[in-house]
């Protein structure tokens, strides 16, 4: 299934607009499918230790757009820690954001059908992130959004039904 494409909504370009519009939302209708939202700011200023191992050329300087989220003690979703149960949340918690009328816009792979927004806390919870290509929308492109999931996670895609081992072995 293709994706619709979002490149025309440019990435960033709204300093974190969008990402903030999609939390605020969430928090007014204490959706748990997310990290919790705790603001946004478009004059944060970063400051480096001197002991800091970046170098000069990957630091931040000046005023930058920032969102400030809940930590989310996390893992990245990867072959190791698939599992049905997985499944069932990571679809319940798209459901949640769909219910808002939130299309996330970008789930999108890494070549082998694993979710990069997707987070497993180590309770065993899942929160969806990076709503930055996200937009509001209540009909089409929501069901192209749960359609890309339930086609890899849903009850007959293949993390569903342990194909996930034979994905595996075709992306090593």
């Amino acid at each position: 299934m293709q994706f619709p494409k979002h490149e025309e909504r440019g990435f960033y370009k709204g300093g974190f607009s969008t990402e903030q519009r999609a939390y605020q939302i969430f928090r007014s209708s204490n959706c748990m499918a997310v990290s919790a939202f705790f603001g946004s700011t478009s004059s944060l200023v970063v400051s480096y230790p001197n002991n800091t191992h970046i170098p000069q050329h990957d630091r931040l300087f000046g005023k930058q757009n920032t969102i400030m989220i809940d930590f989310l003690n996390a893992e990245m979703i990867t072959f190791d820690n698939l599992s049905r149960s997985m499944a069932t949340k990571t679809l319940h918690a798209l459901k949640q954001i769909h219910k808002l009328s939130i299309c996330h816009g970008d789930i999108s792979d890494y070549g082998c059908d694993l979710f990069r927004n997707v987070m497993l806390l180590r309770n065993g919870e899942v929160k969806w992130i990076d709503f930055e290509h996200s937009w509001v929308d209540s009909g089409e492109e929501i069901r192209l959004d749960m359609g890309v999931v339930l086609e890899m996670w849903g009850p007959k895609g293949c993390v569903w039904n342990n194909g996930y081992a034979e994905l595996r072995s075709c992306c090593n």
